[in-house]
């Protein structure tokens, strides 16, 4: 990954270093700009540890851009600053230094620079470029926030190389690429002429001592930006940033997706697989799942394994039970969320359990109780009469309470003749709890999210497309929430379908079979469940461009589960086609699977 990168650093910077005043120069540097394309390719390292540590599978957890972009006051944003900030340090210094090395250019690099006897000037031309690389920082936080770059998203283009994966992946982020470059470079130029550049004047005119004047005369008396050459260095330059860092990107998006098979090689295959499907982290999890779905199509031994796997250590299920139940369980959550538009139902609260009732002392035969102390000595020594200490009074004791001995209420005369040493805290039965039934919470009606309720609250006159744009919700994201483990049940479906297929003919005891109507009766339900979704998406958009959107991202992530679903019901049904008669299934499902039959495999 450090490898690809670095070659890619190499390209960018030799091609953004080009000056047309020296092409031949420019050219005899192909072999010079190695050096710095070392030190640029630490500008790259920052970004990929942080994507190291803020991976996640999860889904963005605002559908609208206002609702993301709030995610910018978390404690988090910070630490995405510091790690855009040191790349983009390091990576102003290489492309400078090789910029000034190949167009011999002096007032490029240096902060300050001097032409003959005159005095140390300020350079301007350095500080718009370092003016423009911090405002790049922030911009690229403020994206890798709002976009959600720390999601990795697993394709259905796994089984490709990860040459034919990185071509891909790149070849779709060029032309963005090359547009925010431009969009930035002409926005940032604009702002500095109109508003930096009157203000940093105003700065040193008023508040830069007498001392401070000649060093800044270049600053006051000329005017940089009026130069062509610093516009296209300035748009070279942010090329240059973007291209490393979206290089980096790319790579760990590809490298952090690449299949690993990793049950083949334990000592117990099956056993390593069935931890993986049930790991806590969704990431590690979806490798699982791909690693079923890929061994259930092409290899026969670990089919056959898991067929015969028919008892576990612990006294369960056999293999195929596990298995075939977390790629269920999988399907049933997936099911649910679609139905919830992206929303899991909450359990219903636990009930307190009730104390355990009292049971009332049945009353003994009442026995004259020894008052005496049973453990006294048969003679007291002098040392036991200086321990004993004196017995009190009831004036006294009276007196040190502030009651009267008439009004205190008597004890009970068992508990009274009980010897002091038998006399503890529990001797006195305390009256049972009261047995509270607490009520369920009643439900709280959802509330509107913020950004809609703003957009409620806008005149439509000033409803402008980028008000709209930032406020209303994303189809993507909305789409991509209701169906966030699109790839992993996928290969779920396929999974099951797969062994279902190679049963009749791999598996000996018939463990899969019994299962066939289960698991096709989840497979409609989830099918039928995604129609509906699609049409409630498409009914809930507010005109007709959002339903095109909604339409389109329901093609793209909807459709690849639905014709999984379609694939994996019609391979079962012609597979076991003969033997279907033994099974029964609900009225709706069956007319469901009659649909879905192929029409010259039907009876």
């Amino acid at each position: 990954m450090l490898l690809i990168t670095g070659i890619a650093t190499w390209g960018a910077l030799f091609a953004t270093v080009f000056d047309p005043k020296g092409v031949l120069g420019w050219i005899l540097s192909f072999f010079v700009v190695p050096a710095y394309a070392l030190l640029a390719l630490l500008g790259a390292i920052p970004i990929l540890v942080l994507r190291k540590q803020t991976l996640t599978t999860d889904p963005p957890r605002s559908p609208s851009l206002l609702g993301q972009l709030a995610l910018l006051r978390q404690p988090a944003t910070q630490m995405i600053s510091l790690y855009y900030l040191a790349g983009g340090g390091i990576l102003l210094v290489s492309y400078l230094s090789c910029a000034s090395y190949v167009s011999q250019d002096a007032r490029l690099f240096p902060l300050f620079f001097h032409e003959g006897r005159d005095a140390q000037q300020l350079n301007e031309r350095f500080l718009f470029l370092l003016l423009q690389q911090i405002s790049l920082v922030f911009a690229a936080t403020v994206y890798h926030v709002a976009s959600h770059k720390s999601r990795v998203v697993f394709d259905l283009q796994s089984h490709l190389s990860i040459p034919d994966r990185l071509k891909a992946t790149a070849s779709r982020r060029v032309q963005p690429l090359l547009l925010a470059t431009a969009a930035f470079t002409g926005g940032f130029y604009l702002i500095y002429c109109v508003l930096l550049k009157s203000f940093l004047c105003h700065l040193v005119r008023n508040y830069a001592g007498n001392w401070a004047r000649p060093y800044l005369y270049s600053l006051l008396k000329k005017n940089a930006t009026l130069s062509l050459s610093l516009p296209l260095r300035a748009f070279a330059s942010t090329l240059f940033t973007l291209s490393v860092w979206e290089m980096a990107h790319v790579c760990f998006e590809v490298y952090a997706t690449q299949p690993m098979i990793v049950s083949h090689f334990a000592p117990k295959a099956n056993q390593c697989l069935r931890s993986g499907l049930a790991s806590e982290s969704p990431y590690f999890q979806s490798f699982a799942f791909l690693e079923l779905a890929t061994l259930s199509a092409e290899d026969a031994t670990r089919r056959k394994s898991i067929f015969v796997d028919i008892k576990t250590e612990g006294g369960g299920g056999g293999a195929w039970h596990d298995l075939s139940r977390e790629c269920l369980k999988l399907i049933g959550t997936e099911l649910q969320r679609a139905k919830g538009r992206g929303v899991l139902p909450q359990p219903p609260p636990e009930p307190t359990p009730a104390p355990p009732p009292v049971r009332p002392s049945t009353p003994s035969t009442p026995v004259k109780a020894v008052t005496d102390n049973v453990f006294q000595p048969s003679k007291k020594t002098f040392f036991d009469k200086l321990l004993t200490p004196p017995r009190p009074t009831p004036l006294s004791s009276s007196a040190s309470t502030g009651t009267s001995s008439a009004v205190a209420p008597p004890a009970s005369t068992a508990t009274s003749r009980v010897p002091a040493i038998f006399q503890t805290s529990s001797s006195s039965s305390p009256a049972p709890p009261a047995t509270t039934t607490t009520k369920p919470p009643a439900p709280i009606a959802p509330s509107p999210p913020f950004a809609q309720t703003l957009l409620s609250k806008i005149p439509v006159e000033w409803q402008s497309p980028a008000v709209l744009g930032l406020l209303r919700r994303r189809p993507s994201q909305v789409v991509g929430t209701c169906v966030s483990a699109g790839p992993k049940s996928i290969w779920a479906i396929q999974a099951l379908a797969n062994l279902l297929c190679r049963s009749l003919q791999e598996d000996p005891y018939g463990v899969a079979q019994r299962d066939i109507p289960k698991i096709l009766e989840a497979f409609v339900r989830y099918l039928v469940a995604l129609e509906n979704l699609a049409v409630a998406l498409s009914l809930d958009a507010a005109d007709d461009d959002e339903r095109a959107d909604v339409v389109h991202e329901v093609e793209a992530q909807v459709g690849p589960i639905k014709a999984a679903l379609e694939e994996g019901v019609r391979a079962v049904l012609v597979e076991f086609g003969p033997y279907l008669d033994s099974f029964s299934f609900p009225p709706t499902i069956a007319s469901r699977l009659d649909s879905l039959l192929p029409a010259n495999d039907r009876p």
